[in-house]
């Protein structure tokens, strides 16, 4: 499944988002002053036109007021009662193995404080009062600064990514990755491939300094991205299934390598069925990590070592943080990052070179 890229933001909503960030930080309050025209042009080097679609943006958001000949002013923030619902944006399929600790998480603590969960379309905005706060855990809602669809003031915490100027509970995926890489290179492994995805960049930057610390240069050739646009009917699984036939048709017996790292547990298991496939043997011909530590992985043949995520704990925490936002507590943007754990299944050993000696 061929792979778009991450769609690029206007500038006018880049920042429309800015000044929307300050006015629910507190750093500008209801009665402030805007900049004017000519200090917004001044300061980002932008037209009027640009200008004039900012305060629209704003206005459209409820969050300024023009006065003729005073300027842009902070509105004071509408008071909507309480629905005792919390918005989930990013949930695919609920009977996902990923997501059910997750979702189990966020129930346990939404429970306790009476609250029920509402799943939310990707692409619908949410209307002001509809929710009463909000939790996401999609990768592709700050790339693709779908952030937007959420009202202004409404409390935000995002679960599992990092998502800049809002309050984060992530799992420690670099160093997770990065001790993986360390975990194959003890096992003699040198030729190290990886599938990923584009959008979780730290998995990707722990592997390759793990090698560059190990004194290995990585071949691109030993990289392939797997589609993260993906759909109900183009799964990781199916797609990373796809991907390593073709690169088993292409270069991989050239290539050497004896390991690869895939970038979840479902890229792992369609590698490791396009691989037996093709004949080979995982682990004894080629070792094959997964990541996230979903209970499929744990009972697939042979079980997968990997990285577990602590999904649970990472649900429960981000709800715990939005809870506590929603009774007016204020919280600067920030991230809180938990450790993941190594798992050693049947999926990797050393290299045939090594094993046979």
């Amino acid at each position: 499944m061929a792979s778009s890229p991450p769609v690029k933001t206007p500038r006018y909503i880049e920042l429309a988002n800015t000044f929307r960030l300050q006015i629910e930080q507190g750093i500008l309050r209801p009665g402030d002053r805007l900049p004017s025209f000519v200090q917004i042009r001044e300061q980002y080097g932008v037209t009027a036109a640009t200008v004039e679609r900012i305060y629209k943006h704003l206005e459209k958001d409820n969050l300024v007021i023009r006065e003729q000949g005073r300027g842009t002013f902070v509105k004071e923030p509408e008071t909507l009662p309480r629905t005792g619902v919390i918005g989930i944006y990013g949930v695919t399929t609920a009977q996902h193995p990923y997501f059910v600790p997750l979702i189990d998480g966020w129930q346990s603590a939404a429970a306790k404080a009476g609250m029920e969960l509402l799943l939310l379309h990707n692409d619908t905005p949410l209307e002001p009062g509809k929710v009463d706060g909000v939790l996401s855990c999609d990768t592709g809602f700050f790339k693709q600064h779908k952030f937007d669809l959420i009202p202004a003031g409404m409390p935000c915490v995002t679960a599992t990514i990092n998502a800049p100027n809002y309050v984060s509970v992530i799992g420690d995926e670099y160093q997770a990755a990065y001790d993986l890489t360390q975990y194959l290179l003890q096992l003699g492994h040198r030729r190290i491939a990886y599938m990923y995805d584009p959008y979780l960049a730290p998995r990707l930057l722990g592997y390759r300094n793990a090698m560059r610390d190990a004194g290995i240069e990585v071949q691109e050739s030993w990289l392939r991205t797997v589609a993260y646009d993906l759909t109900p009917e183009c799964t990781y699984s199916s797609a990373s299934h796809m991907r390593m036939q073709q690169w088993l048709t292409q270069d991989w017996e050239q290539l050497g390598c004896t390991a690869l790292m895939a970038h979840n547990d479902d890229t792992a298991m369609g590698v490791i069925l396009a691989l037996s496939e093709a004949g080979y043997s995982v682990p004894h011909q080629v070792s094959v990590t997964g990541f996230d530590g979903t209970a499929p992985g744990r009972y697939f043949s042979p079980s997968l070592t990997g990285a577990a995520m602590p999904l649970r704990d990472i649900g429960l925490a981000a709800m715990e943080l939005l809870l506590r936002m929603m009774e007016g507590e204020t919280m600067q943007p920030s991230t809180v990052v938990l450790p993941l754990q190594l798992i050693e299944g049947a999926s990797t050993a050393p290299p045939a070179h090594i094993a046979s000696s």
